[in-house]
């Protein structure tokens, strides 16, 4: 049996600590994991779209196969501020890379 949450995303975004942030309407990371962001062109027009790639996490610590979850996640238009935002504040860490590809 399916069972769902009652809790906006709002309100689930304000009882998590600074480093989950939301880069999608349906993806919240937490971005200890994040590896990298990259920016890729669009196969039409000049727009550019970003994803985060995860970590890979060794076998033994992971909760779920690695085959479940994605290593390459989209980034909203309308989150791209988020990921700004987190990289310019007190949490980010200095060796993430920004590639533009």
């Amino acid at each position: 049996k399916s069972e769902y949450c009652r809790t906006s995303m709002r309100h689930l975004m304000a009882a998590l600590p600074e480093n989950f942030i939301q880069i999608h309407k349906s993806y919240v990371v937490n971005m200890n994991y994040c590896d990298t962001i990259i920016s890729r062109s669009r196969p039409t027009g000049s727009q550019q779209d970003q994803f985060i790639l995860l970590k890979t996490l060794p076998r033994d610590m992971s909760a779920v196969s690695s085959q479940d979850m994605p290593r390459e996640l989209p980034v909203g238009p309308k989150y791209e501020i988020n990921v700004q935002k987190f990289l310019l504040n007190k949490y980010a860490h200095p060796y993430f890379k920004i590639d533009r590809r």
